[in-house]
């Protein structure tokens, strides 16, 4: 995940909120869906690959 920490802004100055607060609640939302989307994706493949070494047993 090395792309998502060079995609994001550096942070700002101290004492200001980071922009993670400073996003609308909807935005918010949006983000938090698709991490649990991906969250699913990632967790799918693992299980298809472990299915796929358990059916390559004999």
């Amino acid at each position: 995940m090395a792309a998502d920490s060079q995609s994001r802004p550096p942070p700002g100055p101290p004492g200001e909120e980071p922009q993670e607060l400073r996003l609308s609640p909807w935005l918010r939302l949006m983000l938090a869906e698709i991490a649990r989307k991906r969250e699913d994706l990632e967790q799918a493949r693992a299980e298809e690959l472990r299915r796929a070494g358990e059916s390559d047993m004999p």
